[in-house]
């Protein structure tokens, strides 16, 4: 075989290990972005600390100047960080769709005053919008019976979606939590089963003591 032919093989194989799927799901490029979460890797929950976040005072930028800083994205581990109330925290995931099975995606950030979500499926396009937040009223929530969490649609055709949390406490005086965890639609729903059960029977338990 010559240098040239071993050369070609090589990087065939090369080229064939970065595109093998992951567990029989579909064929999908490994980005290099080490802010990349696989949906592969939810199952029924997967709580991310370590996270790509970004630090500002400015508490009113929007979304459009944060993305044009990607450079300014760093990675921290949340629990260790020291997070300032007075501040504003940006959070991006990349987030890679490698199941036929996932039509939904459930994010839940902790209990800070004020969450806004944009999910980008495709990485670009027009954003998904969600609110949350300890001090945003239950109308405005993603979801009223909950306080942290907001869903996204993610549709099997879409392979990859870009994530961002604009986390701020300007109101608690608590240090935001940069921590996040992502559900899949079923075992979130799952979850808020059994939430509602220990409801009903609290309930049905204090009705003759009241």
């Amino acid at each position: 075989m010559t240098e040239f032919m071993l050369s070609k093989s090589i990087w065939g194989l090369i080229f064939m290990v970065f595109l093998v799927p992951v567990n029989g799901a579909k064929a999908v490029a490994i980005p290099v972005s080490p802010d990349t979460v696989y949906t592969s890797q939810i199952g029924k929950k997967l709580k991310m600390d370590t996270v790509m976040a970004l630090e500002t005072s400015c508490g009113e930028c929007g979304l459009s100047s944060i993305m044009q800083r990607p450079g300014d994205f760093n990675r921290i581990t949340a629990s260790a960080y020291p997070s300032d109330p007075s501040m504003t925290y940006w959070i991006r995931v990349v987030i890679v769709n490698n199941t036929d099975s996932l039509n939904r995606i459930t994010v839940s950030n902790g209990w800070n005053d004020l969450t806004d979500g944009y999910f980008f499926p495709n990485g670009g396009g027009e954003a998904q919008v969600a609110h949350s937040g300890t001090l945003l009223p239950a109308s405005k929530r993603a979801l009223e019976v909950s306080s942290s969490t907001m869903h996204f649609n993610f549709p099997p055709s879409v392979d990859t979606a870009t994530l961002f949390l604009k986390v701020q406490n300007p109101f608690s005086g608590y240090p935001p939590q940069l921590d996040l965890s992502l559900l899949s639609e079923t075992s979130f729903n799952s979850y808020m089963e059994k939430v509602y059960a220990r409801d009903n029977v609290s309930i049905a338990f204090q009705g003759p003591f009241a």
